[in-house]
């Protein structure tokens, strides 16, 4: 195996000079739309551009409370929701996917990551498998229309894999790798 660099934007206090040099060298980035206060994947998109090959992903979950406004005025959040600065809900994760597309000037996010899913539902694991399922499924429509290529999930927490794999294989035809686990 090869070693190869990588780029996380979280606490990057120069992204678009540390994007250009990790572009250079063919790293993956990793980002999401509440780091740089949400302006990371904007900050991204030039080095992104310039380097078309260049490996991305992106989260789902977490948000800016100007992200949540945006939610709000498009419909995809109540005022609620937005307040809780995270969300899973299927309209949100269809509606931040596409937000992050078009942000990071992409056609097809290479990784999408639910930020934290057990934010959703502290202490209630059959509404947070529950919350993942009805995630993954809008992601699988992603993968579908060419939108994605795959998902997984980003946890500080210690979420039982095998559940997650499990709702992943109850949506997904078991022989398509869509899948890519927990990170």
């Amino acid at each position: 195996m090869t070693a190869q660099l990588a780029l996380g934007t979280y606490r990057c206090q120069a992204i678009p000079e540390a994007a250009a040099r990790a572009a250079a060298s063919g790293a993956w980035i990793d980002t999401a739309p509440n780091y740089a206060t949400g302006r990371a994947q904007i900050l991204l998109a030039p080095a992104l551009a310039a380097h078309p090959s260049l490996n991305v992903s992106t989260k789902t979950g977490y948000f800016t409370a100007a992200t949540g406004t945006d939610a709000v005025n498009a419909g995809v959040l109540t005022e609620d929701q937005a307040a809780a600065g995270h969300n899973l809900a299927p309209d949100y994760v269809r509606w931040q996917t596409g937000r992050n597309r078009k942000q990071l000037g992409r056609d097809r996010l290479d990784l999408v990551l639910l930020h934290n899913p057990e934010r959703a539902h502290p202490g209630d694991r059959p509404a947070l498998h529950r919350e993942i399922r009805d995630a993954f499924a809008v992601l699988e429509e992603a993968v579908a229309a060419g939108h994605v290529t795959g998902y997984a999930v980003a946890t500080w927490a210690m979420i039982h894999i095998a559940s997650i794999d499990n709702l992943a294989k109850r949506i997904t035809d078991e022989t398509t790798p869509t899948w890519r686990g927990t990170y």
